[in-house]
């Protein structure tokens, strides 16, 4: 998966370094792994599902970190046959983080009791932006 860095995860990843100071290297590139891991999975990803040209399910291929990649992938592949298309991959750690609360995450949900993800409002004709989570009775969600 090709990983572009967004400058939180950059400082993110600092402090971790920082914080190992004096650490033996086996030790540092541990928490190392385990930090970068954790990061990643807080990232919606995509992934290509493909079925045959009868209808069956076909191959699917990822995680791609975005739908350009994805779509790029695609048409590498060629001429394998049948029909591929791009599904967006919400992140489950995401959907924990915003019910359970997590150290450093900030919510979306404007109902600070809640701070449930965007992709729990609704974007289908008359209930655009409605929130789809029984428990929450915010109108909205911040970008």
């Amino acid at each position: 998966m090709r990983i572009t860095p967004r400058a939180q995860e950059i400082n993110d990843v600092v402090e971790l370094l920082e914080s190992c100071e004096g650490d033996d290297p086996k030790a540092v590139a541990k928490a190392l792994i385990k930090g970068v891991a954790d990061i990643l999975a807080m990232r919606d990803s995509y992934v290509l599902a493909h079925t045959w040209g009868d209808g069956t399910r076909g191959l699917n291929w990822g995680p791609f970190g975005s739908e350009g990649d994805a779509k790029k992938f695609g048409e590498k592949l060629g001429g394998i046959g049948g029909t591929a298309y791009v599904v967006p991959l919400s992140s489950a750690e995401v959907l924990l983080a915003n019910q359970n609360g997590k150290a450093g995450w900030t919510p979306w949900c404007v109902v600070p009791e809640c701070g449930h993800a965007p992709f729990a409002h609704s974007s289908e004709g008359t209930a655009r932006g409605a929130c789809q989570v029984p428990t929450c009775n915010c109108g909205g969600y911040r970008k």
